[in-house]
């Protein structure tokens, strides 16, 4: 039986990925990465079939001229091959302790592989469309066969550029996120949406009390506390830590955001199960925190029919 593929994951582990470091428009290219592109394209140099019985699972194994970087249980995507049951995702089996090759299975009465010059291989993406995109930020929707397939709202933007005054350069970096039923002109939703007062999603203020009213996702901080991340404090150079977990209808991704912590925080936005037949708003986006001046390790709201639900 063959491996289910639905559910990827991708992390900061893995070569020519996105990285998270402190300019402005990070997190948009690490969404576009993993939830839109897929990441790490290559050329492979070799491949071969064992077994020739379509009743069984018969094991690929693909060599790469220099490590590839793929992980175990990764979802690779091939594609340019000749035999078709090769093109598509595969769930890697098994990783060479010297990183150029990899396993993993399919069904086919095919030997041969057949010319492999044009096939390339990269990590699959969870499964999302990107239906806007401007500077530093984006629109994406979950793309689901069976559920509501809402937008997620990403602004990863110098506050300075949309509103407020006297952002420091070098003070933390965030996005501000929200979540709508629909897509309108430009960067604005349609229906019902979260922040209910869409202008909330832009900052305000100057300097250390510039506020977004939007869940904020951060990504880089020098200093916190249980209740508060402090923005006005200088955020130190360099890439952070990132996992990525989800497929098509939803996605969770935990990051470090200080070079010093080894603790990762969660966030996301998707499609949860829900026990009422016919209804299309079970879905939710977590963050960090309301603004800049008290935060939750915790945030989650949800779209209702009448409301939006916070908790």
């Amino acid at each position: 039986m063959l491996t289910d593929t639905s559910i990827k994951f991708l992390n900061s582990s893995n070569l020519n990925g996105p990285l998270l470091n402190t300019d402005w428009g990070a997190l948009v290219r690490l969404y576009d990465a993993c939830l839109v592109d897929g990441i790490n394209l290559l050329n492979i140099a070799s491949l071969s079939i064992s077994g020739s019985s379509p009743e069984t699972s018969d094991l690929v194994t693909i060599t790469y001229l220099t490590p590839h970087g793929y992980q175990q249980y990764q979802v690779l995507l091939l594609s340019g091959s000749q035999v078709e049951a090769l093109n598509g995702e595969h769930r890697i089996q098994s990783v060479s302790t010297d990183g150029l090759s990899l396993t993993f299975k399919i069904k086919t009465n095919v030997v041969d592989a057949g010319n492999i010059l044009n096939i390339m291989t990269k990590l699959a993406p969870l499964g999302w469309t990107k239906e806007y995109s401007g500077t530093n930020r984006a629109v994406y929707k979950m793309n689901s066969s069976n559920g509501p397939n809402h937008y997620f709202f990403v602004l990863n933007d110098n506050p300075n550029n949309n509103g407020a005054t006297g952002y420091d350069s070098t003070w933390a970096r965030y996005a501000t996120t929200g979540m709508a039923e629909g897509l309108g002109q430009d960067f604005n939703p349609q229906g019902l949406c979260t922040p209910t007062t869409w202008s909330d999603i832009y900052p305000r203020g100057s300097g250390g009390n510039v506020i977004q009213g939007a869940g904020k996702v951060y990504y880089a901080y020098n200093t916190y506390n249980l209740d508060n991340i402090y923005d006005a404090n200088q955020v130190q150079a360099g890439n952070r830590r990132w996992e990525i977990y989800g497929d098509n209808s939803y996605f969770y991704l935990f990051n470090s955001n200080n070079l010093n912590y080894t603790s990762y925080q969660m966030t996301g936005c998707g499609q949860y199960d829900c026990i009422h037949q016919g209804y299309n708003y079970n879905t939710f986006i977590n963050n960090n925190t309301w603004d800049n001046k008290t935060a939750v390790s915790w945030h989650s709201l949800v779209v209702d029919t009448n409301q939006i639900i916070g908790f």
